[in-house]
């Protein structure tokens, strides 16, 4: 009878041990998808205007970037929770890359970030910006 409650004990345990969900399950990947326009700048002080039409399948997100007055081309990246890991590939005269990540708040309708890259026609740049849903 002894051997049957330990037995019983132990199945209550390793059951109840189950129970509290699991801890490592990923977040659900916010939604970048929308028109965005941001403002950013960079460490020596140039600033920048830039539009993002996006759109979301699950955690992959894709669309056209344009810097105004700058470089434009496709955009593609991948979500994890609130952040969004990004490339931007200009085309035309302004060939080139960059690369960023933003964070989105918790409402879904601003986003900060950093980015990094060159292009032709903009040499080298490194900023932060703030953006918001069109």
């Amino acid at each position: 009878m002894r051997a049957i409650h330990l037995r019983h004990a132990i199945l209550l345990v390793l059951l109840l041990s189950g129970c509290g969900g699991d801890a490592s399950a990923p977040e659900s990947p916010a939604n970048f998808a929308g028109n965005w326009v941001a403002n950013g700048s960079s460490p020596g002080g140039g600033t920048f205007v830039f539009r993002l039409a996006l759109v979301q399948s699950g955690s992959a997100v894709s669309g056209t970037g344009t810097v105004l007055d700058g470089p434009h081309g496709p955009v593609s990246g991948t979500v994890q929770g609130n952040k969004w890991t990004f490339q931007l590939v200009p085309e035309g005269q302004c060939v080139g890359s960059f690369s960023g990540s933003a964070t989105i708040n918790a409402s879904g309708t601003a986003i900060n970030g950093t980015m990094s890259g060159s292009s032709q026609c903009t040499g080298t740049v490194t900023g932060t910006f703030i953006g918001a849903r069109e």
